[in-house]
């Protein structure tokens, strides 16, 4: 059902036009207005569509094309009084921002009709429309226009950092780097309020829990200048005294029972430790580790600071909330998807998959806080036909994942992390049918908030093969360890705009494990993102991959013993590889390969506040050769679109495959002859070589 919205029956704001602000963005001031525009469906490129009030950026610089009104939104009113106070507001917001001159010289409020009595509330000119009121009960929508003098700002002169004296000379350092006023500047309320904050956190990072940090501001408007001094009083150095945990009481669970919630394993986590330096961010960074343990819903760590006597002993206080400690599910599900090489054809061959869905997770599983995830995923399998038009003969398959996590492993912040998998079903690339067995075991941990993260596991994979023939691999199994180190320098994780990060991963098959091989598999990714004007971000991706067959079982088909394990091969194309290619299809052969390298260059450039478009360039190349083939770079670019949900964003790609791309310095022939496919898309009157997906997440 829709409806329209209606003006009700007093005037409301057709448009709310701020006219003379030049050194600021007009919809930063606009935020703190009460009158207000009706709501629009705009074009926003750069900075964020709703900026908040009194918050920066304040120079933002943006291009906004309004393009329609939803007829559901609600039109604002226009109200003399709230607009009386809003002007009031506006001239208080460019004396926060250093122009303690600024004024409002004019205001016009125009009615868009025609209405014979001329104005006498003090609004709009002689002889303009008519008087606002006139209108009331007959959907009149005024134009407001504010004419704004900015004058000059007030400069910066003079910074002074006071009460020092008994501090070391580093503290002293980050103190005055945390002051982000600086000389000869635009003296800012916000900038000014922002120091205090930050020597405040400063002071407390370095044990000085009852620090006050307070500052006076001589303001000579007559000469522009300002003076600023901060005074800083540190009190006493702090340690942490007692900490105290408590622990909300549990839900039942009719498995496990009731569990108990130690005490001890909350302790360790929190990495509190009795009689160390006091430091604010220890506090975050106990609630991280608190909660990682994965029973909580809530973690709460609050210092009990005595402000009155300021006692250099702080005590702390963890409060716990336990969540669900069992969780059921039961669902279904269908996936369809084609193989382009099944039984050697060439002709994509569909398939599909309907399945069931049933999973128990168990949280402080046999208490200490242990994890236990089952999913159990039975399926029906269609080849070369679909169950929308033909039920015969669909193939049963079966999915089973365990997952099982045991907290404060050796010490209080390292994790085991055991899974396995049992896949009954198509290989996903040549769609042969086998028994995929896949089971790791190791420690884990992460360092510096999170920052970084290391994994050393034990891994295993065993191949039973259902069929036979010239694509179809031998039974192999290869027991390897792992190595994996992440280092993530992101400002958001999701959503980065710079920042860098770097992965890699290492393999090290056989030797002293029983395995068909032994091999060495090494994958170093690198990723940056730099931010751009009105609000873009330039990302890009740099990733290798090399896998070394050493020895190899006399067992093994001559493929599987020159190229390694089929799941661990190296595979190009994708949504997060190459876009102008499908998963696999990137390279010499559908096989896998031994060598892979990846490039990517996108930019990505805001559209609304949820909507954001996408330029990117791909390049990458897969060989089941022992050296890489720079040359053979396989080009393909494209567009897409970023729809932001609360779980990531929906992406939809569109790749295609660059006509003299595939070699540089060469010719498309020699590079696509040793592809086993030319992915074209058909879109009834289009065709063109290339790829579409869609997904949820960033490529990168």
């Amino acid at each position: 059902m829709a409806g329209c919205a209606t003006t009700g029956g007093k005037p409301v704001v057709r448009n709310l036009d701020l006219r003379g602000v030049n050194s600021y963005d007009d919809r930063a001031l606009a935020a703190c207005l009460s009158t207000h525009e009706r709501a629009a469906f705009a074009v926003n490129l750069g900075s964020s569509a709703y900026p908040e009030c009194g918050a920066p950026p304040f120079h933002a610089t943006r291009v906004r094309i309004p393009l329609w009104r939803w007829p559901w939104t609600q039109w604002p009113q226009f109200e003399s009084e709230r607009f009386a106070r809003d002007l009031q507001r506006l001239q208080r917001w460019y004396q926060a921002r250093g122009h303690y001159d600024a004024r409002v010289t004019a205001v016009e409020v125009r009615p868009e009709g025609t209405y014979p009595r001329e104005p006498k509330d003090g609004y709009g000119e002689k002889g303009s429309t008519g008087k606002h009121q006139d209108c009331v009960g007959k959907g009149c929508k005024v134009r407001v226009s504010v004419q704004v003098e900015e004058g000059p700002f007030i400069r910066v002169t003079e910074i002074e950092l006071r009460g020092t004296e008994g501090l070391p000379p580093s503290v002293v350092r980050r103190l005055r780097d945390a002051i982000t006023l600086r000389l000869g500047r635009r003296f800012d309320e916000y900038e000014y309020d922002h120091s205090k904050a930050l020597l405040l956190h400063r002071l407390e990072e370095q044990a000085y829990a009852h620090a006050r940090v307070t500052g006076t501001v001589e303001l000579h408007r007559k000469q522009g200048t300002a003076a600023v001094a901060f005074d800083v009083d540190p009190g006493p150095a702090c340690t942490v005294g007692k900490i105290r945990v408590e622990v909300s009481e549990p839900q039942v669970n009719w498995v496990v029972g009731r569990g108990v919630l130690e005490k001890e394993p909350i302790l360790l986590a929190s990495l509190l430790r009795e009689g160390e330096p006091f430091r604010r961010s220890a506090l975050f960074d106990a609630q991280r580790g608190v909660f990682g343990l994965g029973v909580f819903s809530s973690v709460e760590v609050e210092p009990v600071v005595d402000t009155v006597n300021r006692n250099p002993v702080v005590n702390v206080v963890i409060r716990a909330t336990p969540g669900r400690f069992h969780r059921y599910g039961l669902g279904a599900g269908v996936q369809s998807g084609t193989f382009e090489f099944l039984d050697g054809s060439t002709d994509p061959v569909p398939q599909w998959d309907l399945h069931l869905l049933a999973l128990m997770e168990f949280r402080n599983f046999l208490g200490g806080y242990r994890q236990l995830r089952i999913e159990e995923r039975p399926r029906a399998i269609f080849q070369n036909s679909s169950p929308l038009t033909n039920w015969s003969d669909p193939r049963p398959g079966n999915e089973v994942r365990i997952q099982f996590r045991q907290p404060s492993f050796l010490e209080p912040q390292t994790s085991l992390a055991f899974g396995a998998r049992w896949d009954l079903g198509p290989n996903p690339y040549k769609g042969f049918f086998r028994h995929d067995l896949l089971a790791q075991l190791g420690p884990e941990r992460a360092f510096f908030g999170g920052r970084l993260f290391a994994a050393l596991r034990l891994r295993e994979n065993v191949l039973v093969p259902l069929e036979s023939g010239d694509d179809v691999p031998n039974r192999y199994h290869t027991m390897f360890l792992e190595q994996f180190l992440k280092v993530d320098l992101r400002d958001r994780p999701l959503d980065p705009r710079k920042g860098v990060f770097f992965s890699v991963g290492v393999h090290e098959a056989g030797f002293a494990l029983p395995s068909s091989w032994n091999y060495l598999r090494v994958t170093p990714e690198w990723r940056g993102y730099v931010p751009l004007a009105l609000g873009s971000v330039l990302a890009a991706k740099l990733a290798a991959g090399a896998l070394v067959v050493l020895d190899a079982d006399s067992n093994l088909d001559a493929q599987s013993a020159a190229l390694g394990p089929e799941r661990f091969r190296l595979r190009g194309g994708g949504s997060t590889s190459n876009r102008g290619y499908l998963p696999g299809e990137l390279g010499q052969s559908v096989e896998g390969g031994i060598r892979r390298w990846e490039a990517s260059l996108e930019l990505r450039v805001p559209v609304t506040e949820s909507l954001r478009g996408v330029l990117f360039v791909d390049g990458a190349d897969v060989t089941t050769s022992n050296r890489f083939r720079w040359n053979y770079a396989h080009v393909s670019t494209g567009a897409g679109i970023r729809f932001q949900t609360p779980v990531g964003a929906v992406r939809f790609d569109v790749g295609y495959q660059v006509p003299g791309g595939a070699v540089i310095g060469g010719e498309d022939g020699p590079a696509l002859s040793e592809n086993t496919s030319r992915t074209e898309v058909n879109l009834g009157l289009v065709q063109f070589p290339g790829a579409m997906h869609l997904t949820i997440g960033e490529a990168f």
